[in-house]
This record gives structure tokens, sequence and C-alpha cells, in this order.
């Protein structure tokens, strides 16, 4: 069975097909066969480039990953076999003893300090201690808990910390107190090198430690916590107490215990991580060496002392550790770069306000930034090594290489991350160089494809553009006839269509200029840009107009001592003044019967002072009539009147248009001008009112008009001045 389209598609394909030219189909299959091709290979060599760059930039995650996995690794190794030396030295063996002796006869000769140094160092604890340890976002204890509990503990921090002479992270160096004590002359021999041995090492400090009492009998540092009891004293529940007592139930010879990082308070409440191992002289067991690790040397070798894009992880890369309770173990990237703009990532990602206040006071996003991914879910949970693409808990997409720790005793991952969108930058720029080498190619194909089509068809484009452009109403340029085939006799004929329909378009161009100009004499011009709209009515009420009659007294005898054509002339030059001055005034002439020029303010141009405007108008008419009278030898005289309030204007007619204003102020002011005497200028009430001077103002009898009622009438009686404006609006029609 056959199939057969409807009638109706059919036809429908016919007529579209009708209105794409030969010359389109032909550019349109070209330009789909090479698209077709090109999309096909581009999009392969994009496919293929997009997961080998992919797959690159995993191996080189994994690679730094490991890489810094084993530097950290080995970090920990190194000083835990140097811990291990240490324990065996001799120098710490006699160390070690001869500060535990001392330390006892301080607490068996019962030294304390007296009062005064008791309350110096009460003093020191609040306020240098404990203000700073509560600006770094700590939940504090109160300030009696990290007290030092015994008299030996107060004597020792009062001499070594109090009225230690350094500033606060400087105490390590006073080398021996003055207070004359076989502690100090113990800590003169075996302190210098200690803190040597400690600044080499960049350790942040080396506890000695009682094998019994648990007493910090000596630390290179410093800090509060020195000379303090680890089993019961402010530093208790430490992790420097835990690793102590961890060595103290099991002093195993050798025994390295390492404790995680938490928030220390005698370091100020920053993140501090411990290695303590057991000393022994010979077979017997003698105390605990304890230090504590470097923060900054951790992530030194996290940052690969910041060579971040040395390193190969870009503008968006970086290596990091996390504990066993989700939090960072070393610093961010971002955090050392830009703080403030870390912050403001974390507050956006809705991180607590405690925590954005200790990294903030801290500077350490140790122990304060969760990190909830499931790359480290995978590392820390379920102990799996490897990579995927994850998003952060700011929703960035990124690729993250993972993998657990083997150090001792501590659950740490860690992680190497980079922002996707940084990883397909060279993607990206790939994209941009196919669309590139796409569009050249479509270009060169059309390019071709329209210079030979374009040979053809260009005589019949030309035409079809000029007769669109004449059309358009644009008057088009010549036509120029180059051949004598079908086409030439084409361009010939719409030649001679165009060039007589251009003259005829002129000559109508021309004539409708004539009428707009002819109309414009006797109708305002909005008026006639409604009648060239084709309006039919046009009819308006106007709620404040001004309306002038004017007439001349003695102009019938001049008619009768000259000829027509020279009191035409001279009654010309008379209102042809009047119009310049009433330009200048904004006022509107509507007609001129006989010797009579009638003109209107705020009519088809509104305005606040249109019965003052017109009044000033009138005032300098009179100016005009006299210099007239003057040059002319003439005894002329004006009678005005001016009316305000409502009128209606309109025009009348189908064929023959004539614009007229209708309305009781039109009648009181055509009857005034009669009333007015000589020179002399008649307004109605609403005129006068509106008036800013009216001293020249007399007031006349009331008038009673039919229809209207009584109304109350002002006479002004024209005095000459002559003003230069008046001069220059008659003079400039002068002949």
């Amino acid at each position: 069975m056959k199939f057969k389209l409807p009638q109706q598609k059919l036809l429908a394909r016919l007529k579209i097909s009708r209105f794409i030219s030969v010359k389109s189909r032909y550019l349109l299959m070209l330009f789909s066969i090479a698209i077709l091709c090109i999309l096909v290979i581009g999009y392969t060599g994009w496919f293929n480039a997009y997961n080998a760059l992919t797959e690159s930039s995993y191996n080189q995650l994994t690679s730094i990953r490991a890489a810094r996995a084993q530097q950290i690794e080995n970090f920990f190794k190194d000083k835990k076999a140097h811990l291990r030396i240490l324990s065996g030295n001799l120098m710490f063996i006699e160390a070690l003893e001869e500060f535990s002796a001392a330390y006892d006869l301080l607490t068996l000769y019962q030294q304390v300090p007296d009062e005064k140094q008791l309350n110096e160092l009460k003093s020191f604890y609040a306020e240098k201690f404990y203000p700073k340890l509560k600006a770094n976002g700590t939940k504090l204890k109160a300030l009696q808990h990290f007290y030092p509990k015994s008299g030996t503990a107060k004597y020792l921090q009062y001499h070594y910390i109090v009225a230690n002479p350094s500033n606060i992270g400087e105490k390590h160096l006073l080398d021996k107190a003055p207070d004359q004590s076989y502690y100090s002359e113990v800590h003169a021999r075996f302190h210098p090198p200690l803190r040597l041995l400690v600044e080499q090492a960049a350790l942040h400090d080396l506890f000695l430690i009682d094998k019994e009492r648990g007493d910090i009998v000596y630390s290179v540092s410093k800090e509060v916590d020195f000379s303090t009891n680890l089993l019961s004293g402010p530093y208790a529940q430490s992790s420097l107490a835990k690793a102590v007592r961890t060595i103290m139930k099991n002093p195993e010879l050798g025994r390295v215990i390492i404790q995680d990082f938490k928030f220390y308070d005698a370091s100020y409440g920053r993140p501090a991580t411990f290695m303590a191992v057991p000393v022994y002289n010979k077979q017997t067991y003698i105390g605990i060496i304890a230090i504590q690790l470097p923060v900054a040397q951790i992530n030194s070798i996290m940052t690969r002392y910041q060579q971040w894009v040395q390193d190969g992880l870009g503008e968006s890369g970086e290596v990091y550790l996390v504990g066993s309770d989700f939090t960072m173990r070393s610093d961010s990237r971002f955090l050392i770069e830009d703080a403030e703009g870390y912050l403001e990532t974390l507050e956006k990602a809705e991180v607590a306000e405690e925590s954005l206040q200790r990294i903030k006071s801290l500077n350490t996003s140790i122990l304060n930034q969760q990190i909830k991914t499931v790359s480290a879910h995978l590392a820390l949970v379920d102990g799996k090594t490897g990579h995927q693409t994850i998003h952060n808990e700011q929703g960035v997409e990124l690729l993250s290489a993972y993998a657990p720790l083997n150090i001792n005793n501590l659950r740490w991952i860690i992680l190497a991350e980079k922002k996707l969108a940084e990883v397909n930058k060279p993607i990206v720029t790939l994209q941009y160089a196919m669309i590139t080498a796409t569009v050249i190619l479509v270009l060169i194909t059309g390019v071709l494809s329209l210079i030979f089509a374009s040979r053809f068809l260009k005589p019949i484009d030309d035409i079809t553009q000029i007769a669109t452009q004449f059309i358009a109403g644009h008057k088009v340029s010549i036509i120029k006839i180059e051949s004598g085939d079908e086409i030439g006799l084409l361009k010939n004929t719409v030649k001679k269509l165009i060039d007589h329909s251009q003259q005829q378009r002129e000559k109508i161009k021309a004539q409708a200029q004539e009428n707009q100009a002819l109309m414009l004499n006797f109708l305002p011009s909005s008026v006639v840009g409604k009648l060239q709209a084709c309006e039919k009515k046009i009819v308006s009420k106007h709620p404040n107009v001004a309306i002038m009659f004017t007439s001349l007294h003695g102009f019938g005898n001049v008619i009768n001592e000259m000829s027509g054509e020279t009191a035409v002339k001279k009654l010309n030059k008379l209102f042809q003044s009047f119009d310049v001055l009433a330009n200048q005034h904004d006022i509107e002439r509507l007609t001129i019967i006989g010797d009579s020029y009638i003109a209107a303010c705020g009519l088809n141009k509104p305005r606040l002072d249109y019965a003052a405007r017109c009044t000033d108008f009138a005032k300098e008419l009179f100016e005009i009539v006299a210099l007239f009278n003057q040059e002319e030898g003439l005894e002329l005289k004006l009678h005005i009147g001016i009316s305000a309030g409502e009128v209606i204007s309109g025009i009348i007619g189908d064929e023959r248009y004539a614009y007229s204003v209708w309305g009781d102020v039109v009648s009181i002011a055509s009857r005034i001008r009669y009333d007015a005497k000589p020179n002399g200028l008649r307004v109605n009430q609403p005129v006068y009112n509106q008036l800013r001077n009216t001293d020249d103002f007399e007031k006349c009898e009331l008038l009673s008009l039919i229809g209207i009622g009584n109304l109350g009438i002002w006479e002004y009686t024209y005095r000459p001045f002559m003003s230069q404006q008046i001069t220059n609006a008659f003079q400039s029609h002068e002949p």
C-alpha cells in the first residue's frame, strides 16, 4: 500500500517551494552537506580530546595526591624517628634527670611566689592570656581554671613567663631567671642547646615531663602549660595530656604516641598536635619527652611552599588533609591566598558562625572547616582510594582524587581537588577553535557558491533592490543598461517605468507643499496637520483663551483719498507688522476682515498668562499704528477689545474649509472693541484679573448683553512711548 500525502499538505508544500529560489536551494544543499561533515568530524575530535584531557587531569591530581601523601607520611615518620633518637640521647637523658631533680627541690623547699609576685601572675592571666584566648573564639572555662595549681608551678611561671622581659611568643629567649635557684642553674645549662634544636627542627615546642606525677618540668617555648601538671592541672584534658597518660600506662621503650589535632588553650586556642616517647637511662624509665608539631611545616608540605600553579594545580587546585571528624588538618589554599574571599564563600555556604569566627581570629581552617563531600566519605569511612567528579559544600563541581593515609594511629585522609571549570578550559578553547574553523569553512563554501550564483543573478538583484527602494518612497539611482539580451530589455522597461513614476511623485510632492503653505496662511498648523491626517471632524474646546478684536478708525477716509492698490499695500504693511509682533508674543492671528485684525492667545498653544500676554500685545499695537501714522502721514486710530474665557474652535465645510472660533468670549471681544475710545483698549473682568499692572486701566460702566448679563469692563487709553521692539517689528516689513 502506497502512502499518499493529503492533497492540502501537498499543495502547501508546492506553494512554499515556489518562494525558494534556485540559488537558495543550491546553497542550502551545499551548506547542509558541508556542515554535516564538519559537525561529525568536529564532535569526534572534541569527544576524544575531552576524554583524554579529563583522564590526564585525573592522573595529574592522582600523582600530586600520591606525592603529597608520601611526603606527609614521611614527615611523621621522620618526626617519630627523630623523637626516638632524642629519647636515647645522653644530653636529653641528663637534662630530664636534672630538671626533674631541680623541680623536686623547688617542691621540697616549698618555693612559692610572694604576694606581690602572685598578684602579678594573676594579672598576667587576667590581662594578657585570657583576653587573647577569648579573642580567638575558644569556648572558655572560667579564668581561675587556667591558674597553675601547685606553688612550684606558680613560682616557675612567675620567673620564666611573667617576670621574663621578652614579649609573648619570645619567652624562650630567656636562658636563666635571676632567682638563684638550682632550677635556674640547670635551665641555664640545658636551655640554649635545647632551644637551638627546636629552632633547627622547626618544632613549636619541646617538653620534658616527670614520669610519675606528670609535671611538665621543662618546656622550650614557655607557654602557660610550662610547669603545670598534666594529670590534674588546667590542661589535663588536652591532647598532650592524653599522649602522656598513654605513655605512663605503658612506657614501652621506643614507643611513640601521636595525638590528633585539638584546640590547645595553652597556645591561645590554636590547633595543636603532639608526639610523646618514654625516656630510658639504660634500662630505667626516667620520664617522657613530648613535642608540639609545627602546623606551618605541615602546611608547607601540603602547599609545596605555596607553589600551586608551578605544581600543576592551576588557579583553583589544592591538596589538603582531613581528620576522622571530617574537619581539615591543613590550611586551605584559599584562606592563605584570599582570607576575606574565603570567609565570604564559607558564609554563603552557611558555615556555623562560631567556626567562621575561629577561622578569622586564628587564621586557620584546621579543625574549623568541615569537609563532607562524597570523596571524603569514601576515603575516611570506606577506606577507598580513587578519583571522581564531585560537588563541594558550595555546589562547585570538582575533580577529586582521594586516599587514606598511613600515619600511626591517626585516621587521616588526603584530598587533591581542582575545579572542573578550570580543567575544562583547554576543552573550551578547543571548542572555540573548532567553532571558528567551522565558521571559516562554511564561509569559504558559501563565498565560492555565492560568487558563481551571484554573477548570473546580480542584474535581477539590482532591479529588485531599485524597485524595492522606489516602492519604499526613496529616490533611486539611474539603472545602467549594459546588455542587449532579455535582462537588458527588462532593465530598460523598469527604467522607463521608474523614471515616469518619479517625475509624477515629484510633482505631487511639490503640489502638496504648495497646498500646505497655502493652508497655513489661514489655518493653524495643528489644524493643518489634522486635515492632512484625514480627520473629518475637527472641533476642540479651549478653557483658557484670550480673544482680541481690533478696528482702524479713519481707514475709510484713506481708501477714499488714494487708489485701491495703494490702500491695500499700506494696510498689508501695517498688518504684516502686526504679524511680526504677534509671533514675538506667541499670539495666533485668526483672520483679517477688512480693517479688523482678529487674534487669540492660548488657543492652540496653552499659556498660563494668556490674557496678560494678549493685553501686552494690544498695547504695543498702538505703538505700531503711531509709528505707521508718522511714516505715512496718516491719522489712523485703533480700537481694541479683549475678552478671556472658554471658546470652541473648529473647521466648517467639507470642500472649502473655514477655521472659526465660537463662544461668548468672541461676542464680548467684538462688542467691547466698538465701545472702546479711539486708541483705547477695553477688557472684560477675567482679563483684568490676570493683569500684573492695572494702574493704567479705568473701570467703565457695566455692559449688559442679551443672553450673557452684566459685564465688568475696564479701559486703557494709549500714551505713546515708541519702544525699540515696536520699531523693529514695523521696520522688518518696510519695502
